[in-house]
């Protein structure tokens, strides 16, 4: 049963336009993009994956590997995206 209602959820590749997640945006009346300038985004995650027990290195590495690739992708759909609130 559809009704009207409110969905707010998370995702970093709501915006994509790849196969997968292409269908994502057309079911979306509204989507915000969060820019986090670089350093501070990288300061936070290496934060993030050392409070989940990894040592500064890794944490290093796979933000340097995974995560900053990832957040290069993600900040190229900011065209598909309603509106793209800049941290401070």
């Amino acid at each position: 049963m559809a009704g009207p209602g409110v969905v707010v959820t998370e995702g970093n590749y709501l915006a994509l336009d790849a196969h997968g997640w292409r269908g994502a945006r057309g079911r979306i009346d509204l989507l915000l993009m969060l820019d986090v300038a670089q350093d501070e985004l990288i300061r936070r995650l290496i934060a993030r994956h050392e409070a989940l027990g990894h040592s500064r290195a890794k944490a290093a590495h796979w933000v340097r590997t995974v995560d900053v690739p990832n957040a290069a992708l993600v900040a190229a759909s900011a065209e598909r995206c309603d509106e793209v609130w800049r941290a401070g």
